[in-house]
This record gives structure tokens, C-alpha cells and sequence, in this order.
């Protein structure tokens, strides 16, 4: 059996990642919060659900593409596509997942640009204090835009406003 394209698989694995966020993570986690009184404003909900359905959209549209391309030239390094290559795609896959896990902890402001700077360090940038600047005004200015224009409040993190217990 011919071994599948990656765009494949990461387009499967966005559709995956979207869909659960849409059905699983938005209803849990943010109609929870809206129970309890949402910020004014346009619903929690909008940016996560519009975000999640062009994830899924785009992993379906990259799934399509490369089944329709039909056979293509095979996976290889001439593609670019080696043990080491997905290694660090599976690495990435495991950073956005740890992303996800200790958002609830350590909140956005912190967790995000490390997040950018492991993520950027796993795909081969070496520039690291473009790297840093990088991770700092997008997380500044993704925050920014949310606190002051959607009027949304991005996770604090446990840690900083109830200690370490949590």
C-alpha cells in the first residue's frame, strides 16, 4: 500500500481539531462561561466558532485538493518530507496541544509567546531575537484587539489569580 500524502493527514487532523472544538470545547467551556455573565459585547462565542470553522474548512479544502491532484509525486525528501520533518510536525501537533491544556493555568499572556518561540525554534528559526519580538507584539496585539475591540477577556490563568493552589 502507497503511503498517503501529509497534507492528508494535517488536513485530517485540522478537520479533527475544528470539529472538536466546535462541538466539544465551545459548548463546554464557553457556554460555561456565559452562565455565569459574559463580558459586553459581541457572544464569546464568535471568534472561537468562526476560527474553528475555517480550520475545519481549510483542512477539508487541503484534504480535497491533494486526494483530487490524484497520485503526485511520492512523499519523500525531494518533497521535503523526512523522519525529521515529522517529528517536528508531530512536535508542533504536542506544543498546540500543551498550548491548549495549561491555557487554563497559565493564561494567554504568558503561555502564548512561548508557545510562538517553541513553535517558530521546532520549524528552523534561529534568529532569536526576531523570534522573541515576533512572539511578543502578536501576543500583544492579538490581546489587545480582543480587550479592546471585541471586548472579550482572554484566560488570565489560575496561577496568577488564585496562586499556585490553583
Amino acid at each position: 500500500m502507497k503511503p498517503r500524502h501529509p497534507d492528508v493527514y494535517i488536513g485530517g487532523g485540522a478537520v479533527a481539531l475544528g470539529l472538536m472544538g466546535l462541538f466539544l470545547v465551545v459548548p463546554r467551556e464557553i457556554d460555561a462561561f456565559i452562565q455565569f455573565g459574559a463580558s459586553p459585547g459581541m457572544s464569546p462565542r464568535v471568534f472561537p466558532q468562526v476560527a474553528l470553522t475555517a480550520l475545519a474548512g481549510l483542512g477539508l479544502m487541503l484534504v480535497v485538493a491533494r486526494l483530487r491532484a490524484g497520485t503526485g509525486p511520492a512523499p519523500d525528501e525531494a518533497e521535503g518530507v523526512t523522519p525529521g520533518g515529522r517529528a517536528r510536525a508531530l512536535a508542533a501537533y504536542a506544543v498546540m496541544g500543551l498550548y491548549a491544556v495549561l491555557m487554563e493555568w497559565l493564561g494567554y499572556l504568558l503561555l502564548t509567546p512561548l508557545a510562538i518561540v517553541a513553535l517558530g525554534a521546532l520549524f528552523g528559526e534561529r534568529r532569536w531575537l526576531r523570534l522573541a519580538g515576533v512572539a511578543v507584539a502578536t501576543t500583544a496585539v492579538v490581546w489587545a484587539f480582543f480587550r479592546y475591540l471585541l471586548f472579550l477577556v482572554l484566560p488570565e490563568g489560575t496561577l496568577f489569580t488564585h496562586g499556585l493552589g490553583g
